[in-house]
């Protein structure tokens, strides 16, 4: 298995990507996986550990993996500003599934994982009408409430900023992003930190606010969804009462799944359990297929 480095065309935006494919044909599914604010595609490819890169693993399961560096990053870095939007980005990768998808004559499961900012956007996805298309939906790092702390004023501060949340230095990443000591390793840590570079400040500010839009979006989610709080956020409250309420919006969904990681921060793929972590939303899609096969569950 190789990870390769792409270009799909999405609705007339080229994303760069990273992808990688099974040896063994046909694929169970295809995954687009989709980064968090102001990281980039090879968030997904962490090589610290065998299953701290969900690409490796997703291939080595049988899934096609496309690790997309959304709009705004990577080879659309220079695009108007305003499809940076977390709405305008949902045509665009909607449109960058499909083309992937026909490039590899694909018509099986499709499914979206995505982290921080990604999760947001997989969803918002989730509650679209295109989201028919899709089998299932994970994702990580989606706040209902953001906590009263240094992280979280940090975060804050970029407000002001007019075109781009600044990158963040290797205190900031570890004070954000990493869980307590000993849950992560070094060699995770700091090729998490290389992933990140500058965030578009239209997704910034809309991802922000959209802890006041949750209580209306969420249960208008029908098709499968896992969502995964992990338990060393710093920037946002992460609990078991933050599982619960996020059950209780996805209330709706034909087949919902909310779960509390242990031992990890923000970036769950750089620690120690991001192994388990992939294995969980990748038997997630699987039994998602399976109860479809079984006729138990439709959307």
């Amino acid at each position: 298995m190789v990870v390769g480095n792409v270009l799909v065309g999405a609705g007339g935006v080229n994303l760069s990507a990273l992808t990688a494919s099974p040896e063994k044909q046909p694929a169970r599914g295809i995954i687009l996986a989709l980064h968090g604010g102001g990281s980039s595609a090879g968030y997904w490819n962490n090589p610290a550990g065998w299953g701290n890169s969900f690409l490796e693993l997703g291939s080595d399961l049988g899934f096609h993996v496309l690790a997309v560096d959304r709009p705004g990053y990577g080879a659309s870095s220079q695009i108007d500003p305003a499809l940076t939007s977390l709405r305008q980005q949902i045509p665009i990768l909607f449109a960058g599934l499909d083309s992937w998808c026909t490039q590899l004559e694909f018509s099986g499961p499709r499914f979206i994982i995505g982290h921080s900012v990604g999760a947001i956007l997989t969803t918002m996805m989730a509650a679209d009408p295109r989201s028919q298309m899709l089998s299932g939906c994970a994702g990580v790092g989606v706040a209902l409430r953001y906590a009263d702390n240094a992280a979280a004023n940090t975060i804050n501060s970029w407000a002001a900023q007019e075109s781009h949340a600044p990158r963040i230095d290797a205190a900031t990443h570890r004070l954000l992003c990493l869980g307590r000591e000993g849950s992560f390793t070094e060699t995770a840590q700091e090729y998490d930190h290389t992933c990140y570079g500058e965030m578009p400040i239209f997704e910034y500010r809309e991802a922000m606010a959209m802890v006041n839009e949750w209580p209306a979006i969420m249960p208008t989610i029908r098709i499968p969804i896992h969502l995964t709080c992990a338990d060393g956020e710093t920037m946002m409250v992460s609990d078991e009462r933050t599982v619960e309420d996020m059950k209780s919006l996805l209330r709706n969904s034909v087949h919902a799944c909310v779960e509390l990681q242990r031992g990890a921060g923000h970036d769950v793929s750089a620690h120690l359990v991001g192994l388990a972590y992939h294995l969980r939303a990748l038997a997630f899609f699987e039994e998602c297929t399976a109860l479809r096969r079984a006729g138990i569950i439709s959307s």
